[in-house]
């Protein structure tokens, strides 16, 4: 089945933010004595803050709620407004992908994701858009993709997702969709076992309609291992 839909991550796909984030996050452990790795932080990368923050606290028995990482989180967030820009690659990748419906399904918040959209003048290449708030459960849970493919009227297995964490990997992949995963912010070493995609490629400026074919052609042949594997 061929794809017709592709859905973005926001944070680190389109938008170079994760500098930014890992800053605040690391700032806000800090303040408790806490240090965190990269390693780490890859682990968190793709939830939405306040379950990266919950398994922060639990991981690191940090003396303080997880509501009161998030407040401290929240008085540093104009750090990231003022810092975080658009991926070169985006705007020619999404004029690539014009024949494609395409879509947006991030962790963030709503505010956060229609403040950069508008920022960057690139809304009107989205047929839908999902955020964070809009599901259940974020991110390893596959809700937001499959919430994006009801916003579109396209089945999951006719989607491929473009993500930069594991966790997004992951929840595409729960979803029944392809996988493609930039090495935007985190090492191939750590997309292992369900958090292997279809496809790795360095940035946006390697995704065009080839691409998207051979991570179809990835996608089944890792659905008829399953199908036998079952």
């Amino acid at each position: 089945m061929n794809t017709t839909a592709v859905i973005f991550d926001f944070d680190g796909t389109l938008i170079d933010s994760l500098p930014a984030h890992r800053s605040i996050t690391r700032r806000v452990l800090a303040h408790h004595g806490i240090g965190i790795t990269d390693e780490e932080f890859a682990r968190y990368n793709g939830m939405r803050a306040k379950d990266g923050y919950a398994l922060l606290v639990k991981d690191h028995n940090v003396p303080v709620s997880v509501k009161t990482l998030i407040k401290e989180r929240r008085k540093l967030m104009s750090h990231v407004m003022e810092t975080v820009t658009l991926y070169p690659q985006a705007p020619a990748c999404l004029e690539r992908l014009e024949n494609y419906t395409l879509a947006v399904a991030t962790s963030s918040g709503r505010s956060y994701l229609d403040s950069f959209i508008k920022r960057f003048g690139i809304g009107n290449a989205f047929a839908a858009t999902v955020t964070g708030t809009e599901v259940k459960n974020a991110k390893p849970y596959p809700d937001i993709f499959l919430q994006a493919a009801h916003k579109l009227q396209t089945a999951p297995d006719q989607c491929v997702v473009i993500e930069d964490a594991p966790n997004g990997v992951i929840a595409a992949k729960r979803a029944g969709m392809i996988v493609v995963a930039l090495l935007t912010t985190t090492q191939k070493k750590y997309f292992t076992e369900e958090a292997e995609p279809d496809v790795f490629i360095k940035d946006l400026g390697e995704l065009n309609k080839t691409t998207i074919k051979k991570a179809e052609a990835k996608a089944y042949i890792r659905r008829q291992l399953s199908a036998k594997e079952e």
